[in-house]
């Protein structure tokens, strides 16, 4: 199955691949595209920062089994963890 990930279609596509249900992409694909309008003008910025969170913990836990590095095959768990930090 051929999936075009930088598309909104592709995306929910990409995470019903690997076991999560399309709400879940939608909202994180509004979460990020709010969150990081949000952050560029400066509103609230701590705020969505800590309402972020989710996002970063559940990339981190969804590349954990490709192991460290983030260049591995399927991207690896270090880069999302940096973020959180």
């Amino acid at each position: 199955m051929k999936i075009m990930i930088f598309t909104i279609p592709g995306t929910v596509g990409y995470f019903e691949s690997i076991g999560y249900p399309a709400i879940i992409a939608h909202l994180t694909i509004w979460g990020e595209v709010l969150g990081g309008a949000a952050m560029i003008v400066g509103f609230h910025t701590r705020i969505v920062a800590l309402l972020s969170l989710p996002i970063l913990l559940g990339a981190a836990w969804t590349h954990m089994a490709n192991g460290w590095v983030f260049s591995s095959e399927g991207g690896g768990w270090e880069f999302p963890v940096l973020v959180v930090m």
